[in-house]
């Protein structure tokens, strides 16, 4: 099955979080023939509280795409995957200090040197490092839409963040991230 891959922000230069997604679909699937979809059990987020924002996030993009949520049967068959895992940052700054040269001598009214030979002593520095090393959580959220006939994967968005900690940032995240896997949906084949 072909599959087209499209980036909607996956450099941290020019977006405005951490957050990066990607939506990979088939080109040949005929997206335009999807009006109901109905959810299948994935790999939930471990807090339940999590779980139900993450699908309350997806179900309000996909109706806001004219899709109709069934309870099953639908045809697009939902499912989405969540993990959470962490990965060290190392920064290191570096320090530089530096005099010198002092002395006399060089070029004078009287030739090539001031009253006879150049005298003192060269520049000298000291360059520290100082590294720091951060331990950043990283959540990550694959939502996968299958067709409900031919059960093949027709599109999947992918989207990771980091994680603080606080469920306000959380529920913000999620919703940001809702938005831009969905920004493009459905996608604009040659079939629609």
């Amino acid at each position: 099955m072909p599959v087209v891959s499209r980036r909607t922000c996956s450099e941290p230069i020019g977006c405005a979080s951490s957050l990066h997604v990607r939506t990979d679909y088939d080109p040949s699937a005929n997206f335009g023939q999807y009006k109901t979809y109905s959810w299948h059990d994935g790999t939930p987020a471990k807090d339940p509280f999590t779980d139900k924002k993450i699908v309350a996030a997806v179900d309000r993009q996909l109706q806001m795409k004219g899709l109709q949520k069934v309870e099953a049967g639908g045809d697009l068959t939902v499912t989405y995957h969540a993990s959470s895992g962490q990965h060290v940052d190392l920064n290191t700054v570096y320090t530089s200090t530096g005099w010198g040269p002092y002395g006399w001598g060089r070029y004078g009214p009287y030739g090539r040197y001031w009253y006879g030979r150049p005298w003192g002593y060269g520049g000298y520095g000291v360059t520290t490092a100082s590294t720091t090393a951060d331990t950043v959580t990283t959540g990550t959220v694959i939502v996968d839409l299958i067709d409900g006939k031919t059960h093949q994967l027709v599109w999947r968005g992918i989207g990771s963040d980091e994680l603080n900690g606080d469920p306000k940032d959380l529920d913000k995240a999620i919703n940001a991230g809702a938005d831009k896997l969905f920004k493009d949906f459905p996608p604009k084949t040659h079939s629609t």
